[in-house]
C-alpha cells in the first residue's frame, strides 16, 4: 500500500503508515466507521467541507492513530468522525457549507472532550495535510484552464 506524507499533499491512505494492530483497534470501535471510509470521504468532500473542518477533523485523526491516546478518548473521537462521514445528518452535507454545521459541532465537542490528548503535533499535521490536500486541488483546477 502506499504512503501517505502530509508534506507532498499525497492522499493515499494515511493509515497504511500506522502500526497494523491499531488501524484495526480503531476499525473495530465502531463498525460504521473505518480508517478507509473515512479517507474516501476525506478525498470526496474535503473542499466543500472546507478547510476549518478540514484541520479540526483531521487533528482528532492524528489524535485517533496515536497509541497515547486512551482507549476512551479514542472512542469519543471515532464517534465524531463517524457522524463526520456518513450519509445521514442532523444537516444533509450537499447543503453547502451550512450542511456541516452539525458536523462542526460534534467535532469541536469531541475535541474539547479529549483535548488533554491534543498535541501540537497532531494538529501540525493536520494543517500540512489540508494545505496540501487544498494546494493539490488548486494546482488540478488550474491546469484544466
Amino acid at each position: 500500500m502506499a504512503t501517505d506524507n502530509p508534506k507532498n499533499g499525497n492522499d493515499d491512505q494515511e493509515h497504511s503508515n500506522q502500526n497494523a494492530d491499531n488501524v484495526k483497534e480503531i476499525d473495530n470501535i465502531d463498525p460504521g466507521f473505518t480508517l478507509k471510509k473515512f479517507w474516501n470521504w476525506i478525498k470526496k468532500w474535503a473542499k466543500r467541507a472546507g478547510k476549518e473542518i478540514m484541520i479540526l477533523a483531521l487533528t482528532l485523526y492524528y489524535c485517533l492513530m496515536d497509541r497515547n491516546t486512551p482507549l476512551w478518548a479514542k472512542n469519543t473521537i471515532v464517534a465524531a468522525l463517524a457522524y463526520l462521514i456518513l450519509p445521514f445528518d442532523l444537516i444533509p452535507d450537499f447543503l453547502g457549507p451550512i450542511g456541516f454545521a452539525d458536523d462542526f459541532a460534534a467535532l469541536t465537542a469531541a475535541a474539547k472532550i479529549v483535548h488533554d490528548y491534543i498535541t501540537s503535533e497532531h494538529k501540525e499535521r493536520a494543517k500540512e495535510k489540508v494545505d496540501g490536500l487544498f494546494n493539490k486541488k488548486k494546482k488540478s483546477k488550474q491546469s484544466e484552464d
